[in-house]
């Protein structure tokens, strides 16, 4: 069976499109991924290791490092002390 080109970025644009249930998750998920992005950036900036992050928080590095990379199913729990570790706090605020 031959492989057929796939367009994975037109293939997610059509979906948004023609589906507000799919446009919905997909904006969703983006949220997640870039609130997640600016941890890992700023835990960089501050010259944090994995391992020095995971003593801080009692977390394994592995964990941390399945947070960054977006692999895992994330708990608020298990963010909010990633955000401890690096000296962040999570404030909510109404738009």
């Amino acid at each position: 069976m031959p492989f057929k080109e796939f367009d994975i970025k037109k293939e997610i644009r059509r979906r948004r499109e023609t589906n507000p249930e799919f446009d919905k998750a997909y904006s969703d998920m983006l949220k997640k991924y870039e609130l997640i992005e600016r941890a890992k950036k700023l835990r960089k900036k501050k010259n944090i290791s994995l391992r020095k992050l995971s003593r801080t928080t009692g977390m394994k590095p592995q964990e941390i490092s399945r947070i960054e990379k977006y692999g895992t199913s994330l708990s608020v729990v298990s963010f909010i002390r990633y955000l401890d570790g690096i000296g962040l706090e999570l404030i909510i605020k109404r738009r």
